[in-house]
């Protein structure tokens, strides 16, 4: 009997592929997307709200450090910050570079307490154009391509639509007046 060779790669489409005696099989149906949050069932999840400012237990880190998203798990003891930055499309790797380091001494605090971190910094262009950091973010918590794609698209819009509205009220105070921004369907 002779033996098999299995050689493993990438391809772009991001497709397992096995190489046996030469010959391709294609396994993409048989893959499973990775999931940081399919290997706990302890996830909580923590962000600000129009009632109430967040703040990271204290015994998972005593910092006044705030990303937009704050998910830890005990269980697994990792953690996941999400950052999320809409800055005209020119400035966005600039503006990358300056969240990312914003949270360099939380990242640091929270591995000497012996947490995992992953800190995702994602960009969204204020004309609507997603980074490849917010994709990635939805790939790493599990999301299929599908509804990957149909998030990019609301996000886009949202970004948009956020966009005009600033730009319609330019004149305006910033004051508002408690007025509520147009919901993206």
């Amino acid at each position: 009997m002779h033996a098999f060779r299995y050689l493993a790669e990438q391809r772009l489409s991001g497709s397992l592929v096995l190489h046996k005696n030469d010959r391709f099989l294609d396994t993409k149906s048989n893959v499973k997307p990775y999931s940081i949050l399919k290997a706990a069932s302890d996830w909580t999840i923590m962000m600000d709200t129009y009632e109430k400012q967040y703040k990271i237990p204290e015994d998972i880190c005593a910092s006044a450090s705030r990303p937009d998203i704050f998910l830890f798990s005990r269980i697994l003891k990792r953690v996941v910050m999400i950052e999320l930055t809409v800055p005209w499309e020119t400035n966005i790797p600039k503006d990358h570079t300056i969240k990312v380091n914003k949270y360099y001494e939380l990242t640091n605090e929270l591995t000497r307490n012996r947490f995992v971190v992953d800190l995702y910094a994602v960009e969204v262009g204020a004309r609507g154009i997603t980074a490849k950091s917010l994709y990635n973010l939805l790939k790493d918590l599990g999301l299929s391509r599908t509804h990957i794609n149909a998030f990019l698209e609301r996000i886009s819009k949202a970004a948009l639509v956020g966009s005009f509205q600033i730009w319609l009220g330019r004149e305006r105070s910033l004051d508002s007046g408690g007025e509520r921004i147009t919901r993206v369907k």
